[in-house]
């Protein structure tokens, strides 16, 4: 035997958290949300979002090219590596329309986002706002937000399995490892 086999198990200490003298967390962000607002950090930049548009566009022009130009080629594979982030960054655009970033108007944000993501992206804009509406209904919350379909596996239980013989512990792993969701 080792020492470290005999010795005492840690000691446990319950703490309280301390009274007074703490700063009060709400005050403290109504104090930070202040000086954001102060300091214009919130102001729509609608110069922002035309030039992250164009520039995106541009690359999407950019790489329209390259693939012309490369032909019958494994190297459009890059090509397709790079269509992914630019795709991805249409949707960051849309997503920023969808919660009424970019224009003053809630109905240029629409349009905006409508076309961002049915037209750039290839999602349907209402689809994801019925989603995300939801998922900002209930942050968090993942039996109101889940998104499954009768098509997809259920999720493991959240129950331990009953344990039989030496492998229940690595069954109980291996559903929750290769639950898809």
């Amino acid at each position: 035997m080792t020492d470290t086999d005999t010795s005492a198990p840690p000691r446990i200490v319950l703490t309280k958290p301390k009274r007074g003298g703490g700063s009060n967390p709400t005050t403290a962000y109504s104090g930070l949300l202040n000086t954001v607002r102060e300091a214009g950090l919130l102001e729509r930049r609608v110069g922002f979002y035309v030039l992250m548009f164009a520039g995106i566009t541009a690359a999407l022009v950019g790489l329209g090219i390259g693939f012309v130009a490369l032909g019958d080629s494994w190297f459009q594979l890059l090509i397709a590596a790079g269509l992914g982030i630019i795709f991805t960054q249409f949707a960051f655009l849309a997503h920023e329309a969808s919660h009424r970033q970019v224009f003053e108007s809630g109905k240029a944000n629409d349009i905006a986002g409508r076309t961002l993501a049915n037209l750039f992206v290839g999602i349907s804009y209402s689809w994801w706002m019925t989603k995300h509406s939801r998922h900002h209904a209930n942050p968090n919350v993942m039996a109101r937000t889940r998104t499954s379909s009768a098509t997809s596996s259920p999720s493991p239980p959240r129950t331990p399995l009953a344990r039989r013989g030496s492998t229940a512990g690595s069954r109980a792993t291996r559903a929750t490892r290769s639950s898809p969701s």
